[in-house]
């Protein structure tokens, strides 16, 4: 289903954030208020997303509930979904969520997603990958039970490598 611009939408405002070369290690900080879900997305220059799906390489956060959340990435299809179930969000709370690109010189790159100082997903991606983002795009969640008032985003910052 179509959703019209909303605040959560903060994709123009967030062109110039990545630098690209997010292989080398950063942190890509959020914060705000949740509501209900979300999907956050990371993307390449040929990102776009469409009635038609998703082309680009793609990093996609799903959050679909307060206690679930779902981390994949695009390549020649969705695989490989690792989900977190248990505490993370709370309805109607302020949230900080941090996703952590940590330089491994073996395995690559390993995202740790951490909300409010706890990791609730791990995963390792490939530097090829990863070297590619350029965008952000937050939109509602279109997962069934995602209704109500949208999440709001107060601040999103990339914090560079540490």
């Amino acid at each position: 289903r179509e959703h019209a611009r909303p605040e959560t939408d903060v994709r123009c405002k967030l062109q110039e954030l990545l630098p690209g070369g997010l292989g080398t290690g950063g942190i890509i900080s959020f914060e705000g208020t949740f509501n209900s879900c979300f999907d956050l997305m990371l993307g390449d220059d040929n990102f776009h997303v469409s009635g038609n799906g998703v082309s680009g390489q793609i990093l996609l956060v799903a959050v679909r509930g307060p206690e679930y959340i779902l981390l994949n990435t695009h390549g020649s299809g969705w695989e490989h979904e690792e989900p977190h179930n248990g505490p993370a969000f709370i309805e109607g709370g302020k949230f900080q969520m941090d996703l952590k690109f940590l330089r491994d010189e073996e395995l690559g790159i390993e995202l740790v997603i951490e909300v409010a100082g706890k990791p609730v997903v791990k995963r390792f991606i490939s530097e090829f990958v990863v070297n590619a983002f350029k965008k952000i795009n937050i939109r509602p969640g279109n997962f069934r039970n995602c209704a109500g008032t949208l999440s709001t985003f107060t601040r999103i910052e990339y914090l560079g490598r540490r």
